[in-house]
Parts: structure tokens; sequence; C-alpha cells
């Protein structure tokens, strides 16, 4: 019930929140919390993960997808997240920082602008490719990935290849009331 609650302030669409068996095939993106980091530009940043929570992944009809929090039946197994499902994570170095989680997704920055054809190549070592072009110039581009740790470790090799200025997760991030 706490889930649909939070579901409900944090703006997302509410739906059945029932517990489910997770299903048991393993993320392959798995890895322990104490590894668990992004880039926030050239700060590399610890996270932590919610032992009490996940985050549900709903892309249906939605040109942006809706997440909804839910507590976790037991301790939250990153080896055991549903392809649709991430775990909920926090800056160690923020207490009290406001929750995220990874609905799929790379924000890509570029030293200098480049075209779609031009950052295609770019990803095609990666196994990727662009989504969207964000800014005007074409500096900053929506990098494919799936949701969840997925695009963690996406972020991660892309930022840590040299070829980008920076590349970070597509965070949700928990709307923190004033």
């Amino acid at each position: 019930m706490i889930a649909i609650v939070m579901a409900v302030s944090l703006g997302v669409p509410a739906r059945s929140l029932a517990a489910e068996k997770p299903k048991t095939k393993a993320n392959p993106a798995a890895v322990s919390d104490a590894t668990l980091y992004w880039y926030d530009g050239s700060v590399k940043r610890a996270l932590g993960v919610s032992q009490s929570s996940i985050a549900e992944i709903d892309r249906t009809g939605q040109s942006q997808s809706a997440i909804a929090i839910r507590k976790s039946l037991g301790e939250v197994r990153l080896d055991r997240l549903k392809s649709n499902q991430s775990p909920v994570l926090f800056d160690k170095s923020a207490p009290g920082a406001a929750m995220r989680a990874l609905p799929g997704g790379v924000i890509v920055t570029l030293e200098t602008p480049a075209t779609a054809d031009a950052m295609d190549r770019l990803l095609a070592a990666f196994r990727t490719r662009t989504l969207r072009r964000i800014d005007g110039e074409g500096r900053r581009w929506l990098v494919e990935s799936e949701p969840g740790l997925a695009s963690l470790t996406l972020a991660n090799r892309l930022h840590e290849s040299g070829t980008f200025k920076s590349a970070a997760p597509n965070w949700w991030r928990e709307r923190v009331r004033k």
C-alpha cells in the first residue's frame, strides 16, 4: 500500500502493484552494491541500493517511462530483477538525497557537435544507437539502453572509453517537495 501512495504522490499512474515473485533469470549486468557508481561529469560517485524498494518501469504506450516504487518482499537481489525493474539507488555521498531509478537510456555529451549519423558511427562499437538529440547544437544525445543496471553499465562504459566528454544514466529522480 505504501507503494501506491508513493506512486500517486510522485505523479505516476496508479496501477496494480501486487507482489510478484521475481523471475529467476539473472540480470547480465548484476553487480554488488559495493561496486555501483556513476559519473557526474568527471566526478565518480558511489551508489547505494535500497534494500526495501524496487522501481517498476512501465513503457507501454507512453513517450516517457512511468515509474512506480514498490516495497520489496525481502532483500533486494540485483541478479533477480526483471527486465522492467530497476534497483532504487541513492548517492552514498549525499545521505537523505532523492531516490533514483534507471528507466533506460544514457545521456552522452560530446566536446564538439555531431550529426545523428556521426553519433551512430561512434556508438556502433558499443552496440547501441542514438534515440534523439537533446540540445540544439548536437552536443548532448539520448542513447538507447535497456532499463535497470544495463543503462548504468553502458553509461560507465561510454564515459570510461574516453570517446565522449561525459556519459551518465538517464536518471529518474524522486520528486522532493519543498
